[in-house]
């Protein structure tokens, strides 16, 4: 039973770990490809958005790339086990799964390309 165990959590960590590095490449490229937008200036981020021909693409490869990483902190959270360190690993798991489930819904607040472009109506 400890076996099959084992190698049920060895298939776990795998997975872990292939997602936390296709998932942090990912946000690399995502956040590379990212065009600039300008701070403080509300009508040159529309603009930009609206002039931007991937603009939902790269938003989506950079939502994926964190959904992917937050797969890895999970799987390393579960091999550290025990003591203090044990309960910061869960602590900190706990922690990243409510930081993108609140961070992505407010993803959502850009404007969206349509909209820039004057063509969706609020």
């Amino acid at each position: 039973m400890t076996t099959k165990l084992r190698r049920e959590e060895r298939g776990i960590f795998r997975i872990g770990s292939v997602a936390g590095i296709v998932g942090s490449l990912l946000a690399m490229v995502g956040n590379l490809l990212h065009p600039a937008t300008p701070i403080g200036d509300p009508q040159g981020v529309a603009r930009t958005i609206a002039e931007s021909e991937n603009w939902v693409l790269v938003h989506l490869v950079i939502a994926v790339g964190l959904i992917l990483m937050l797969g890895g902190l999970v799987a390393l959270s579960r091999s550290i086990e025990g003591g203090l360190a044990g309960v910061l690993a869960r602590l900190g798991s706990v922690a990243a799964v409510a930081g993108v489930t609140v961070q992505h819904p407010l993803r959502r607040r850009h404007v969206h390309p349509a909209r820039a472009r004057g063509g969706l109506e609020r």
